[in-house]
């Protein structure tokens, strides 16, 4: 069932959720680059865990359930998810 906005609020609300990710990005930078020193890297330690987190609990709570909950291609559907999860996890020791 969709939702039946105007078209106005539509526009706004793709615009609005468009312009937070930059916005996500400026913040983050700022914080990391008025801060030197030990507080710096905390800081940045912080955002970063704080992003990856996000992306964690959205991946488990609402994607990886809605994928997998027809039961079809199962078996390559989870070796897609570990596979991703094994190159985020080679990526991470590589940064």
């Amino acid at each position: 069932m969709l939702a039946d906005f105007p078209r106005r609020h539509t526009a706004f609300a793709l615009v609005f959720c468009a312009l937070m990710t930059p916005l996500g990005i400026l913040i983050g930078m700022a914080a990391t680059e008025t801060v030197r020193g030990a507080s710096g890297q905390l800081s940045k330690a912080v955002i970063i865990s704080m992003s990856s987190g996000s992306f964690i609990f959205i991946s488990l709570v609402e994607l990886l359930p809605a994928g997998l909950s027809n039961g079809k291609h199962l078996l390559p559907k989870m070796a897609v998810v570990f596979l991703g999860w094994g190159a985020m996890a080679l990526l991470a020791l590589w940064v």
